[in-house]
């Protein structure tokens, strides 16, 4: 499977994440549409209250953050 190659997962996977982020004009909301579900994000109007979705992009944003 081609998505088993690293560079080409990697290229899929920020090629997605530069739409979200486009489409939502927020690293937050891009990050929870990446997680739990572009359609989600645009019912809401925010990032759904998964627990998963919530760490997952408190843990990014922490470490894009260096830590802080």
């Amino acid at each position: 499977d081609q998505l088993l190659d690293p560079k080409l997962n990697l290229e899929c996977g920020t090629t997605y994440f530069s739409h979200l982020l486009k489409h939502f004009g927020s690293v937050r909301l891009a990050l929870c549409a990446y997680n739990a579900g572009p359609e989600r994000v645009t019912q809401l109007g925010r990032c759904p209250q998964f627990q998963e979705t919530l760490r997952y992009t408190q843990n990014i944003l922490t470490a894009w953050q260096g830590g802080k």
